[in-house]
């Protein structure tokens, strides 16, 4: 049964990808991690990854995450995507992500 209305939350939709994974992958790890905006203690965000090992021996990693931004008196937004890509890339771009996720600001519209 559906509730209507309802977004899955990042749990069920990180069991979700690593069942999809483990179909392909022998081994999985999996990690979390959350983060606070310096800028705006009302924005955090939590993310899920994924990495699996290749047969050819390299590595590719699946990222969700969620963004919650909060206002007074409003319903909670939730900004959420998914990356894939090798694993060096996120390692690569890891610094940048954080920098972009804090330099987020968000405004109450009028």
């Amino acid at each position: 049964m559906e509730l209507p209305n309802v977004e899955p939350s990042l749990e069920v939709l990180a069991s979700n990808r690593r069942a999809v994974l483990a179909e392909a992958y022998d081994e999985i790890r999996l990690g979390r991690g959350e983060f606070i905006s310096d800028r705006d203690p009302e924005i955090y965000g939590q993310e899920i990854w994924f990495e699996a090992t290749l047969p050819a021996g390299g590595r590719v990693a699946i990222i969700q995450s969620e963004i919650l931004v909060t206002f007074p008196e409003f319903k909670p937004r939730v900004l959420s995507f998914l990356l894939t890509a090798p694993k060096p890339v996120f390692e690569d771009c890891a610094l940048d992500f954080r920098k972009l996720f804090d330099s987020i600001l968000v405004k109450e519209s009028e």
